[in-house]
Order: structure tokens, then sequence, then C-alpha cells
């Protein structure tokens, strides 16, 4: 092998260590973040350092649009759930050729516990969706999640179930009766 073929697959196994690399610092900032907002204590600051300055959550009809960092201190002071816990399961993760931008598709499966608006107890739902993410890499090498767009697939009482009301509209007081 001459030493200018040897120099170019030395520098194709150096890219490629690094997007496998980067891969897997997305993939563990997003568990940081679903471990964050399931640490109550400190679930703001560790949420926060997860995300962009200019960061979107668009979390759809069911739980809004939120921009910038300031809003989402607010999302994650005051969540739309007293409780819950997130089974995320990767699908896809991209690392765009730029090497500082990346796109990652995850499944969520989530057990929480909403309060009912009409007698005040606690509410047991399910959820699941997909959140496709955007990340970019930040001067200092850091990813974070510079948008997240929450794709509701269910949203649903535990007692009811999905199979006469999949999504239900939390919006509206009329999701607690019955529960």
């Amino acid at each position: 092998m001459k030493e200018n073929e040897f120099l170019i697959r030395i520098g194709k196994l150096e890219n490629d260590f690094q997007r496998l690399n980067d891969i897997n610092e997305i993939r563990n900032l997003k568990a940081e973040q679903v471990l964050a907002f399931e640490d109550a204590e400190n679930s703001v600051s560790r949420s926060i350092a997860t995300v962009t300055e200019d960061t979107v959550m668009d979390y759809g009809p069911d739980f809004g649009v939120h921009e910038g960092i300031d809003v989402f201190r607010q999302f994650a002071e005051m969540p739309p759930f007293k409780w819950a816990i997130h089974f995320m399961v990767p699908s896809k993760i991209k690392v765009h050729g730029d090497g500082q931008t990346a796109e990652a598709i995850w499944y969520l499966w989530e057990l929480a516990t909403k309060i009912s608006p009409i007698d005040g107890k606690e509410k047991a739902v399910l959820l699941a969706g997909v959140y496709y993410d955007s990340y970019r890499k930040l001067a200092s090498g850091e990813w974070k999640i510079s948008k997240m767009k929450f794709d509701s697939k269910l949203l649903c009482s535990y007692k009811k179930g999905w199979k006469k009301e999949k999504i239900i509209n939390l919006s509206t007081d009329k999701w607690a009766i019955g529960l």
C-alpha cells in the first residue's frame, strides 16, 4: 500500500471514529435529559444543561411550542405531569457531514401521573410518541439539543386504556371525567 493511500485510510478512520463518538455523545445527552426530568431535586438545572440557548420544544397541540431557554426553564419548573418515567428507544441518530449538527429519532413510552383539574386527585396516564430532535455541537465541542419535536401517538388514561380514546385532550377538564 502506498503512503498516500495509507494516509487516506487513516483520515477516513479518524472521521468514522469521530462520527461514532458524536453519536454516542448524543445518545448520552438524550439519556441525561430524560434522567434530569425524573430527578425531582435537580430537574431544572440538569435539563437546562442539555439544550441550546435558542432551543425549541414543539410538543404539538397537547403541550404547545416553547422557544428559548427561559421558556424551557419555565416548562421544566412546571412540568405537565406530577411524576413520570420515560423509556426512550433510539431508532436513528445521524451526524451531518459538517460534524456540527445532527438529527435523531427517539420512540417514547411513558408512564405518568397527572393531577385531575376536576377533583385534584392523581390520575395515571400512558403516553407514547416519537421525538424528532435536532442537535448542535458548540464551540466547546459539547453537543446540545437545539430542537425537539414530539409527535404524540398515544395519551390515554391507564384506567380506561386506549381502545376508545387514543389521544385525550389535556387542555380541557373532560379528560379527567370518570377516571
